[in-house]
């Protein structure tokens, strides 16, 4: 940047000026969004960069220089967001021309600073050579469509269940599929190994921390060069990396919404920037018209937007179903007459948990038979512990963790209880229906859409612990109307919630995504 040159923020009524060295540039940059990140409404505002020196590249400024001053500043910036990507020179140009970009909340009105004098050729990495990169790949697809679907996880439950069971099934004549995770601290990827399992091309990609810049463009690298048509996205984390992948390389991206969580300050601030970034895709499948009224309520206004219902396997329920309850029930050293409830799920405030602990307690001799399994783990299990202590119902509420076994527990079960403050459409409620096994839930997302009062469960107002209390002990001393909702419960899933019926209306969407017509600026 010349001397007198200036730097324009669109802030009202602000213009800041700065001169001399190309490497303020990159202070003003990293300011930014360090005040960003303490001041969210800061990220909204458009950072717009004019006259910049072309003399210049980003790996000759000093900055890069770790010898040199504001080298840690530099460090802070690459580990805090995507500043920097490759991106295509106008046409006609076989080079591409290092950028750098401030992110914009999502918005991702990002300004590409072009330092083109200095252009650095493009070139594809090997992933031969890249040991960052970990493939398990099918033959080449001819005259299909490639759908990829990411999601940042190495943990196999309910969300990833989904994708792999959808995948299992797109028509081949039209699609090909695949997945993409990340490889984090060393650990094995539970995801990545079912969909390798499931005959399912999957690659994962080595990430050191959230917002690692290297992770990031190795992913936008390799959706590039495996040639993928449109891009699905899972969780907040990914979402914000579709969009950001969208924007700078076109690809057509969707985003799945499945619900929030109300964990800490911290994922607030994520799942904040995921609704911001799903309005910057070309479409967002809800699992559930609850959540459908969730993001709008929230103020996200998606380009378009589709209900399309999470989905569950019917499971055969065999004449061993007796052997393994009585296997269960010696595993906890419970007595063979129980009626064994279970619930299952992350155990974090928006779950529900600590009405549940109430409700069992206030069950307390109103039903002796009871025997409660609390499955799962999170932020919240010391406290939940802590509170059944205090409660005195140790002894019938164990807390036993993530389960491998959790199939098991389903089919020893008499009855799955729900007390979620939110949901979008719960996948543990579908598992228990598929092995006709009735519930008690709380009204809330996208559980009406499941379960009908009466019918196949019984639902409860939120937050009550003793309405909680009254619908437990209602299953428990009637078995007959228990069982007649458990094989009514089974029914619901095979006639409306297949994997067949979610994948058929799923590739309908993704015709639509897919046609020339289609695209979205």
């Amino acid at each position: 940047m010349g001397e007198g040159q200036s730097v324009f923020c669109e802030d009202p009524g602000i213009q800041i000026a700065l001169g001399g060295h190309p490497q303020t540039f990159y202070w003003f940059a990293g300011c930014r969004l360090h005040a960003a990140l303490y001041e969210p409404t800061n990220f909204l505002n458009r950072v717009v960069l004019r006259n910049c020196d072309k003399r210049h590249s980003p790996v000759d400024s000093p900055l890069l220089d770790h010898g040199s001053a504001p080298a840690c500043f530099h460090d802070f910036v690459l580990s805090l967001c995507p500043l920097f990507w490759i991106r295509d020179n106008p046409p006609g140009s076989d080079e591409k021309a290092f950028g750098v970009a401030v992110p914009c909340a999502c918005c991702f009105d990002a300004v590409d600073l072009d330092f083109s004098q200095r252009a650095i050729p493009h070139k594809q990495p090997s992933m031969e050579q890249d040991s960052t990169v970990k493939m398990n790949m099918q033959a080449p697809c001819q005259n299909r469509w490639k759908v990829a679907h990411l999601i940042a996880t190495n943990f196999y439950g309910g969300p990833e269940r989904q994708i792999v069971g959808h995948l299992k099934l797109l028509d081949p004549s039209q699609y090909s599929g695949m997945v993409f995770s990340f490889l984090e601290d060393a650990q094995e990827n539970d995801f990545l190994k079912q969909a390798k399992r499931a005959g399912i091309a999957n690659i994962g990609i080595h990430m050191a921390s959230p917002l690692d810049l290297r992770a990031w463009l190795k992913l936008k690298r390799q959706v590039q060069s495996q040639g993928v048509h449109l891009l699905c996205v899972h969780g907040y984390k990914s979402t914000v990396m579709g969009a950001w992948i969208r924007k700078t390389s076109g690809i057509p991206t969707l985003a799945f919404s499945r619900g929030y969580t109300k964990e800490n300050l911290k994922v607030d601030f994520y799942q904040f920037l995921d609704r911001l970034a799903l309005e910057k895709v070309d479409g967002v499948v809800c699992v559930s018209e609850g959540q459908r009224r969730t993001i709008e309520g929230l103020g996200v206004s998606p380009r378009r937007a589709w209900v399309v219902h999470n989905a569950v396997c019917t499971r055969d329920v065999g004449l061993d179903t007796q052997q393994i309850r009585s296997r269960v029930l010696r595993k906890f050293d419970f007595p063979s007459d129980v009626v064994l409830c279970v619930t299952a799920g992350r155990l974090s405030p928006e779950k529900g948990h600590a009405d549940l602990l109430q409700a069992i307690a206030l069950i307390g001799k109103h039903a002796e038979e009871c025997r409660f399994l609390i499955c799962g783990d999170g932020p919240c299990r010391k406290q939940l512990e802590r509170q059944a202590i205090e409660l005195n119902i140790a002894d019938r509420a164990r807390f036993i963790g993530f389960r491998e076994d959790i199939e098991d527990i389903y089919r020893a079960m008499d009855l799955l209880i729900l007390p979620s403050h939110s949901e979008g459409l719960p996948n543990v409620l579908l598992e228990a229906f598929s092995f006709g096994k009735t519930a008690v839930a709380t009204s809330v997302g996208g559980v009406p859409e499941l379960m009908e009062h009466g019918r196949n469960g019984l639902l409860v107002a939120p937050g009550k612990p003793e309405f909680l209390a009254g619908a437990v002990i209602q299953c428990v001393k009637n078995q007959s109307q228990r069982e007649s909702m458990g094989s009514a419960a089974r029914q619901t899933v095979q006639s409306r919630f297949s994997f067949e019926e979610q994948t058929r209306r799923l590739e309908a969407i993704y015709a639509q995504l897919l046609a020339p017509e289609a695209r979205i600026a």
